[in-house]
């Protein structure tokens, strides 16, 4: 059985060290004892990378489409 978790927080300003509590909070919230199986997707914020990376170093890592195209779209 596949589980999709969409969450969602407002924070004063998007850094590593709230996008760290947040993933901590949602890794507890949702159970998550190894992160084998587990996906984030999100948009290019660097805060958020580092975060992913210090917090669920096995979980896959995944860019945003719009994001991306939105990126490109300013570049060229």
């Amino acid at each position: 059985m596949l589980n999709a978790y969409v969450a969602w927080d407002v924070v004063d300003v998007e850094n590593k060290e709230n996008w760290k509590w947040f993933i901590e909070l949602l890794l507890e919230d949702i159970g998550v004892i190894e992160e084998a199986g587990l996906t984030f997707m999100y948009d290019q914020h660097k805060g958020i990378v580092e975060a992913v990376k210090d917090l669920a170093p096995y979980a896959e890592h995944r860019q945003c489409a719009r994001h991306i195209y939105a990126n490109f779209r300013k570049r060229f």
